[in-house]
């Protein structure tokens, strides 16, 4: 029988380990991200453009 790619489990996104590291690469981005979405809503496209330079 051969094993289709629907069939291939190459990790178990549900294991403890996975989860963790997810929330804390979630953590990270969103601590990072705030500045720029405050940024955003505050001064606009033309704020954050000036801001990344």
């Amino acid at each position: 029988m051969q094993a289709s790619a629907r069939n291939t489990v190459l990790t178990d996104d549900k294991a403890p380990v996975e989860i963790l590291g997810t929330h804390a690469i979630d953590g990270l981005i969103a601590e990072q991200a705030g500045p720029y979405r405050r940024l955003l809503k505050e001064e606009g496209i033309p704020g954050l453009r000036r801001a990344v330079r």
